[in-house]
């Protein structure tokens, strides 16, 4: 199973250390399914990405999923475990972001999509936060503003995150098969079936 981002697509992608491709786009030819995911590319980019896939690799079965910001949770150790607040609360606020994953651009652009008004302090990829630069972010939190990471950036700063600071908020993210739900079904029901136990 091959994922493919169409939010960091590329017409002509090169490989590592130039681009993000370790091997060229011919060796998805060897995949079982390829799976086109996106979280804020348009319709017409997956559109041209499918377009592009079916030519490079045209007898592998395609899926597209969505990732969607679904609801606010909290992200702060001190906080209610059951705190949540509805996605829509970003409409029209001053929303701050701080993360260290592969693509922050398309996680802020989702935020920017529902109407926040975003700055996004973005660090490398795995980067562990530092707490000059925890306290930093925290400084820059403006009054009644929104302070958000993702799921994979809470783990790294739940238990370091001041408990006299404003809620630092995670955006939980619902997947849905917007194409080819019939190859994603069929490669789960492989893998999920148990074979026969032969008689002795």
């Amino acid at each position: 199973m091959v994922l493919v981002s169409a939010d960091r697509w590329s017409p002509a992608p090169r490989l590592l250390p130039a681009g993000p491709l370790r091997e060229p786009l011919a060796a998805l030819r060897r995949g079982t399914i390829i799976v086109v995911t996106r979280t804020a590319a348009t319709n017409a980019v997956v559109d041209a990405v499918n377009e592009s896939l079916a030519t490079i690799a045209p007898r592998v079965p395609r899926s597209t999923l969505r990732l969607e910001p679904d609801e606010l949770r909290s992200a702060s150790a001190t906080a209610s475990a059951d705190l949540r607040r509805p996605i829509s609360d970003v409409s029209g606020r001053d929303v701050r972001i701080l993360t260290a994953i592969a693509d922050p651009t398309s996680f802020a652009r989702q935020i920017e999509l529902l109407g926040g008004r975003v700055t996004a302090e973005t660090y490398p990829d795995h980067h562990q936060f530092q707490p000059r630069e925890i306290a930093r972010f925290i400084g820059c939190i403006p009054a009644d503003g929104l302070a958000i990471c993702t799921l994979k950036d809470a783990v790294k700063l739940a238990d370091r995150w001041p408990r006299e600071a404003p809620t630092l908020w995670y955006v939980s993210q619902r997947v849905s098969v917007e194409r080819g739900v019939g190859g994603i079904e069929h490669i789960l029901d492989d893998l999920t079936r148990v074979p026969a136990r032969r008689a002795h």
